[in-house]
């Protein structure tokens, strides 16, 4: 069976779980037998690791660089062209579909109009080829982008059209967890069908030399982007609670400034506060794991969410996380096994739960072990291939319902 994953960044979490995927459908050890083909952008961040899964990098997009230090024309100019260069990289792998159909091609999520208008037309043109369409919906309803309302999702009539077209034309849909499945049947009732499967590992990081968590000194770390759904204003609303409590504490923020903050004056507001590090830009793959080696947990005060990479990544480096309770995270952390659940916008039981790991290095030990055990366990990249690729199957056998 040869299968196209379409992941339009060649770098980043979306380009990461897309490579893992793909190596798991072209491996061995899941029993599949596809062959894999990857259409992303110019110079990816990594290389498949399976023979049977190679990248096709011919999309004019970028790495998930933010725009720290540019000045508003040039900031509003860099976004001009990036978004001629998007709506090109749809033309440009159509094209390349149509040449050459597979049996299946499968669509990270889609934010835009557009890029539903794109799957709507191409899933009617290609399934007359025999073409079947999947999509990994890592958000049930995507959020708003660049704007104060960031965490909101959308709802406007043209994306809200352009959506349910391109849903009802797809042979399925996958989703990260039980809530995002209800949330998405919500939103979307017409889809035919919605699998659920989980996130899967973060191994594309070696984690056999970074020391446990009992090793390290009170420091948390917040990895990913600075977007407003995440909660780094939460964050530091309770910072200073944690440093009162823990004269010792250190914060770590490091990630690109979301185009729905004032990344300006959110980095000025952290590097004033004690003990914290600000490191608002990408951070590129060899430079990850030695941030999560310094860390002895991970933060993660989302506002809206409903599945974390970044959740899954910390287990593979055996850390706890200490996360508001929204979404499927408490899919992964489990409160009191393999991390801390507090309630959202509750500044003053984030700081509970970020001191309870800071002052006690051997429950975050407990806790980091735990979190690595479980995900390997249940988040099995081979168990989630041939769950996928019998899905696959059975598209083929017949009509989707």
């Amino acid at each position: 069976m040869r299968v196209v994953l379409v992941e339009l960044a060649p770098a980043g979490g979306l380009f990461q779980f897309s490579l893992q995927m793909g190596d798991a459908l072209a491996g061995a050890g899941a029993g599949t037998g596809c062959e894999v083909e990857i259409v992303t952008g110019r110079d990816p961040e990594l290389a498949p690791r399976e023979p049977g899964c190679s990248l096709v990098p011919i999309l004019p997009t970028w790495w998930p660089r933010g725009t720290e230090g540019a000045s508003r024309p040039v900031y509003l100019a860099r976004r001009a062209w990036r978004a001629l260069r998007y709506v090109l990289a749809w033309f440009v792998v159509s094209a390349y579909l149509v040449r050459r159909p597979p049996d299946v091609v499968q669509w990270s999520e889609f934010r835009f109009w557009f890029e539903g208008a794109f799957v709507a037309v191409l899933a009617s043109l290609l399934r007359r080829r025999g073409t079947r369409m999947a999509v990994v919906a890592h958000t049930p309803v995507p959020r708003r982008m660049g704007t104060a309302k960031g965490s909101d999702e959308v709802d406007g009539l043209l994306i809200t059209k352009a959506f349910k077209a391109a849903y009802k034309r797809v042979d399925c849909v996958f989703v990260l967890g039980e809530r995002a499945r209800e949330r998405f049947m919500e939103a979307w009732p017409d889809t035919p069908r919605v699998e659920v499967i989980p996130h899967g590992t973060e191994d594309v990081y070696d984690a056999d030399h970074v020391p446990a968590a009992d090793t390290t000194g009170p420091t948390a770390l917040f990895f990913g982007n600075w977007d407003r759904y995440k909660g780094v204003d939460l964050l530091l609303d309770a910072w200073p609670r944690v440093r009162d409590s823990e004269p010792e504490a250190r914060l770590t923020l490091a990630g690109s400034i979301g185009a729905d903050v004032d990344g300006p004056a959110l980095v000025a507001r952290a590097e004033a506060l004690d003990g914290v590090t600000a490191i608002p830009h990408y951070v590129e793959h060899d430079a990850v794991a030695p941030l999560f080696a310094a860390a002895r947990c991970v933060v993660l005060p989302y506002v809206r969410v409903y599945q974390s990479g970044v959740a899954h990544l910390a287990a593979n480096f055996a850390r706890p996380v200490v996360a508001t309770d929204v979404g499927d995270l408490r899919s992964v952390i489990v409160d009191g096994e393999t991390g801390i659940l507090v309630p959202p916008a509750d500044a003053e039981e984030l700081a509970r739960g970020l001191c309870r790991l800071l002052a006690d290095a051997e429950e975050a030990g407990r806790l980091g072990r735990g979190a690595r055990e479980r995900v390997s366990r249940e988040s099995d990249w081979s168990e989630i291939a041939r769950t996928v690729c019998t899905t696959y199957s059975s598209l083929h056998g017949g009509e989707a319902a």
